[in-house]
């Protein structure tokens, strides 16, 4: 009866986990400006009442179900983040939900990732990382980290990539604003891009990583790559050589084996492609709404894809508005890819060949459309953009049976037959 009765409260706390709920030895820290100069000693206790003066001494006694609230400010210093929860307590470091808590870099990256770092959750952030490589929100490569948790958060005007996500596993990045990044830099960034993705496990079922609900425009390469001398990328998302096929980490890592989701985003007026997957398996890109990308000089007239897969396998596109770029562009390509299955979409404003530029084997599916979606406001303004479909809309009801998103950007459940793009 004793182990019985031991089992039902571990069970418990597992579900008030799920719930919510927060173990009941958790702590709340707090850090507020001005932060104390580098090298001296922080003054503060982390109470609310005498809050840390810097980012460094929360790292020092942070522990898992632990939250960090760095209050409303604008801060210049990097936020490392060196420390990790678990997977019944993660930790989670909150800006103001208000005025989203500023943090504003001259050089290196915003907030980065520790190497090995795992259950943390960041959220209520503004994020600028002005240097000409920098990444607004970064993690190192040398071991992965894992179940991390980036939601409601605004980066932007970063010279790099807005999010940098290298050798991680078991993503969700969710409701962010992702917006004017990759401009200076020569290493072909984009809005946010998952860099060889890595296994922490051998699992393989389900996605592991969850792309969802964020807006994601104005994502540029200005400035050519280093090694082919073109623009090429500043994509809106881009899942990069999780086949891990370049030197620099293939020596290290097997291919990965985990799943990708990217649904709900909306994604307009980017550099490079709406969606790219490049060298990666196992993608799914479902009910998205992408409007005019591949803005770019070197895309045009090249018949890239608003969604695009380049030497991949397992990518499934379905349930998306995918409005092109004008003549020479398509709704989506591929090329050198496996496995590849695309259908239940709408197609607008895309030259020819008209819906989709094929590998063999590949088609457009029977139940795909090109029409005009009738959007509430079709723009490349993100300040008059309104991508919710009028009732009229061909792609209301015209989703796969049973396999769109549950629920929509909106947070609107969706139907059993749901309406193609981001929105019911």
């Amino acid at each position: 009866m004793r182990i019985t009765s031991f089992r039902r409260v571990i069970a418990l706390a597992v579900i008030l986990q799920a719930l919510g709920f927060r173990a009941a030895n958790a702590t709340d820290y707090y850090v507020q400006g001005p932060l104390v100069a580098a090298g001296v000693a922080d003054p503060g206790t982390g109470a609310q009442d005498n809050p840390f003066r810097s980012f460094w001494a929360p790292m020092h006694v942070l522990a898992p179900g632990d939250t960090l609230h760095i209050l409303a400010g604008s801060y210049s210093a990097l936020l490392y983040l060196t420390v990790s929860g678990n997977a019944s307590a993660p930790i989670n470091i909150v800006g103001d939900t208000g005025m989203l808590t500023q943090i504003h870099t001259a050089s290196g990256n915003a907030i980065q990732f520790k190497a090995g770092v795992s259950y943390v959750s960041v959220s209520y952030f503004d994020v600028q990382a002005a240097a000409s490589t920098a990444s607004g929100i970064a993690t190192e490569g040398a071991s992965p980290v894992h179940h991390i948790t980036i939601k409601h958060n605004r980066v932007h005007n970063c010279g790099g990539a807005g999010l940098q996500l290298t050798h991680a596993d078991y993503l969700s990045v969710v409701k962010n604003t992702v917006y004017d990044n990759a401009w200076l830099s020569n290493g072909d960034p984009s809005g946010i891009d998952l860099y060889q993705l890595t296994n922490v496990d051998s699992s393989t079922t389900g996605n592991h990583n969850y792309i969802g609900s964020n807006v994601i425009y104005g994502n540029a390469n200005h400035v050519a790559s280093a090694t082919s001398g073109l623009i090429t990328d500043g994509n809106g998302i881009i899942v990069d050589d999780s086949q891990h096929t370049q030197l620099n980490y293939a020596a290290v890592a097997p291919a990965y084996l985990g799943g990708t989701l990217i649904e709900n985003n909306i994604i307009f007026n980017n550099g490079g492609r709406a969606v790219h997957v490049n060298r990666s398996n196992n993608v799914t890109i479902r009910n998205n709404t992408t409007y005019k990308n591949n803005t770019g000089p070197s895309f045009v007239g090249l018949y890239v894809g608003e969604v695009e897969a380049m030497g991949s396998g397992n990518v499934s596109v379905y349930n998306n508005i995918l409005w092109g770029n004008g003549s020479g562009y398509t709704s989506f390509q591929a090329q050198g890819s496996t496995n590849i299955w695309i259908d239940y979409n709408v197609a607008a404003n895309v030259g020819t060949p008209t819906y989709i530029r094929l590998t063999t084997g590949t088609s457009w599916g029977s139940h795909s459309m090109t029409a005009d979606p009738l959007f509430d406001l079709a723009s490349i303004l993100p300040a008059t953009a309104n991508f919710h479909i009028l009732a009229s809309s061909p792609a209301v009801g015209a989703g796969k049976p049973g396999a769109g998103a549950a629920y929509d950007f909106d947070g609107v459940k969706r139907p059993t037959i749901a309406a193609l793009g981001a929105y019911e």
